[in-house]
């Protein structure tokens, strides 16, 4: 933590200072051309060695102060790619018009272009912004995977695995990659996925080949047609500081940001590119009963008694059971005791039948509550289909009670959509992912949560006892596991976390392409003002104005994304 908060510090001071030397490169090259005053000492026409020696030194400390930035963008030309490349274009570019403006000083000829300075330390000050603005990100979501709350740690099973193939057996996923959870103390990898290389990089070192191509372009034509070094290095370091984008690491860093407030909303952590892409690839996720049917959507329509039980009687065995062993119909039961739990039995050897319901020892009595399968299972005859269709009505669904071998009582259940879960399931759906669900309630099947969220078949499934079994070793507690990313353990978090990292991936890519126009118009532009003589006088306010029009436009895209 202490490193992360010294790189966001350190990030911060060389943005405010780059920024700095920024609007002094400006006034000087302002001043170079008449538009501003300069002190006598330093004017072009009373100290231009001055004037060109404070200038250059200006430069180099904004390079110096950015040299990490420069010296990857141009190593990043020959090896790993990084958004620093076309940054360190500008940079070198400015600093080799310095250089020559200095030498044609020293001849006494002022030589008539613009200098471009300003743009170069302005490109390096929003480079070392957009870094801060991820870092900011990386730091806050290491607060929370490594605060005291409890942690899941959601980790991709692709379709490589033969136990992938079997759970989602009867889902539409020909190549399943499933995302799973399981309890953990620490998720590993955090750093290394923070600072993982993101898609943005690899664009970025294309676009500073392209940079760096046209400006060389842009400077032998210029030279052809003047035979000036001057007029043509001027026409490098415009092309350079005209086409290189001031959002180069805002595009990633922005989205990286709005993805961390996003997340951490629901307790969720995403930390980096490498995780955003496996979760990309996920095309089946996990989710519990209660997540599909909270408490608000499961009512207790009635009860029917058989052999003039005692209802009340019915209440407390059920109750009993299904408060230990059932977490959807557990809130019904516990607000029909009004949520008096010291009424209810002891319950021994509790057993869980998937999909069907339950057994125990109840009061020294054999228990039984389920379906009707499960009734017919332990040889209890249930009621004609009939009369079980004329006491529960449309869309309701029973829960059988059988008390040491007789039919005691039947729970009339109705199920209804939840609004949240609804939109939820209809953006998984929207970007074709199923779902695999988890469940004690014997009345929770793949049939049931089709109808009741109005879902096409074979994009849910409720998973039975051998699949079950399967996913126990993948489900269980590892105090160090691997992970794409942390959550708190609840469906919100969970969902949340994927839903906010499909958004930071199609904002910074939306980004990235405004950001490609922006480089291949401005050398467009460059090779048309060179052909016409016109690039070496280029006014730097247009030059200002066309950088930050851009960096507003790019900057505010991802915006526009759900997180």
């Amino acid at each position: 933590e202490a490193d992360l908060t010294a790189l966001r510090r350190t990030l911060g001071i060389r943005s405010a200072v780059s920024g700095a030397a920024a609007l002094l490169l400006a006034w000087l090259a302002f001043g170079y051309t008449g538009v501003l005053p300069l002190p006598e000492f330093m004017s072009v026409a009373m100290g231009p060695l001055v004037f060109a020696g404070v200038y250059l030194a200006l430069i180099v400390g904004t390079i110096i102060l950015n040299f990490t930035t420069v010296a990857s963008g141009l190593i990043g030309l020959f090896s790993e790619p990084t958004t620093d490349t076309t940054s360190a274009v500008a940079a070198v570019a400015a600093l080799l018009q310095a250089v020559v403006l200095l030498v044609q000083l020293l001849t006494g000829v002022p030589p008539d272009v613009t200098l471009f300075g300003a743009i170069a330390a302005l490109v390096l000050c929003f480079n070392a912004m957009g870094k801060r603005v991820r870092s900011t990100a990386i730091l806050e979501n290491f607060r929370l995977a490594s605060g005291g709350l409890e942690h899941s740690a959601a980790y991709v099973l692709d379709g490589g695995q033969e136990v992938a193939y079997n759970i989602t057996k009867g889902l539409e996923e020909e190549h399943p990659s499933i995302l799973i959870s399981r309890p953990t103390a620490l998720v590993k990898g955090f750093l290394r996925q923070s600072f993982s290389m993101r898609w943005s990089d690899g664009i970025g070192r294309i676009l500073g080949w392209l940079l760096l191509a046209v400006s060389l372009v842009v400077a032998v034509v210029a030279y052809v047609m003047t035979r000036d070094l001057m007029e043509a290095i001027t026409c490098l370091a415009a092309t350079a500081c005209v086409a290189a984008p001031l959002s180069a690491t805002l595009v990633s860093g922005i989205p990286s940001r709005l993805l961390q407030l996003g997340t951490g909303k629901v307790g969720a952590v995403v930390p980096g590119w490498s995780a955003i892409e496996e979760l990309g690839e996920v095309n089946v996720v996990m989710a519990g009963a209660r997540d599909v049917f909270p408490p608000n959507t499961v009512f207790l329509k009635g009860i029917k008694t058989f052999e003039q039980e005692r209802v009340d009687l019915a209440i407390l065995y059920a109750a009993s059971v299904l408060v230990e062993a059932c977490d959807t119909l557990r809130d019904i039961f516990l607000a029909v005791i009004q949520g008096k739990s010291e009424m209810l039995f002891k319950v021994e050897n509790l057993l869980s039948e998937p999909g069907r319901g339950f057994t125990a020892f109840v009061e020294n009595n054999r228990i039984i509550l389920g379906t009707r399968e499960m009734m017919q299972m332990h040889d209890i005859d249930p009621p004609p289909l009939e009369v079980e269709m004329k006491f529960t009505g449309e869309g309701n669904l029973p829960v059988y009670l059988a008390v040491s071998g007789k039919l005691f009582a039947m729970f009339i259940i109705s199920y209804a959509p939840d609004s949240e879960v609804q939109e939820t399931l209809d953006g998984l759906i929207k970007s074709g992912v199923s779902l695999l669900v988890t469940s004690e309630d014997p009345n929770v099947k793949d049939e049931l949560i089709e109808s009741v969220y109005q879902l096409p078949k074979g994009v849910v499934k409720v998973l039975g006892r051998r699949e079950l079994e399967l996913l126990e070793p993948l489900r269980s507690y590892l105090p160090e596991s691997e992970g794409v990313m942390t959550h708190i353990g609840s469906f919100t978090s969970f969902i949340g976390g994927m839903r906010a990292a499909a958004g930071c991936a199609a904002g910074e890519k939306m980004s990235t392409y405004l950001q490609i126009a922006s480089v291949v118009l401005a050398c467009l532009f460059s090779v048309l003002l060179v052909i016409s003589g016109g690039l070496p006088i280029l006014s730097l306010f247009t030059v200002l104005l066309y950088q930050l029009g851009w960096t507003l436009f790019i900057g505010l895209l991802p915006f526009a994304r759900r997180y």
